[in-house]
């Protein structure tokens, strides 16, 4: 069968597009090796760091939804986002936590959109990046998705 021509247009709420389009990333990514010829595979992480940036901007949407003041990080800040979805309420996971404050660099510069010739060595990101937004996405969807 062929695809529509037109997609169909959306349905739920911003939050739970937000969250759904994160979903789409996460997918997206897990075709991707991590590396290739020993470098970091960079389409990979913006997939993944992208599903991060998503999922806590269904957060954050949601909890404006409720009736709660309204904050806006800079685009791509993770750490900026995840500081807002904290103070809306969004359960405090060290885990999380602590991958977000490596991946907000990598997300906010050009490491993952742009050739770099740095010096410095980068963490290898695989595990970090992977377990973050699983864990973000399963307790969002969790608190979106309520029944």
């Amino acid at each position: 069968m062929k695809p529509p021509i037109f997609s169909a247009p959306p349905t739920g709420s911003k939050p739970q597009q937000y969250l759904h389009l994160a979903r789409m990333f996460r997918a997206a990514a897990l075709e991707l090796p991590s590396y290739v010829n020993a470098e970091v595979n960079w389409p990979t992480y913006a997939l993944l760091l992208h599903a991060c940036e998503l999922t806590l901007k269904a957060f954050c949407d949601q909890s404006v939804a409720n009736g709660k003041p309204s904050a806006r990080a800079p685009n791509h800040d993770l750490k900026g986002w995840y500081t807002i979805a904290l103070q809306h309420g969004l359960p405090t996971d060290q885990h999380v936590a602590n991958g977000i404050n490596i991946l907000t660099e990598l997300h906010s510069n050009h490491y993952t959109r742009y050739p770099d010739n740095r010096q410095t060595q980068l963490p290898d990101i695989s595990n970090i990046a992977d377990v973050v937004v699983d864990r973000l996405i399963s307790t969002v969807s969790g608190l979106i998705n309520q029944r």
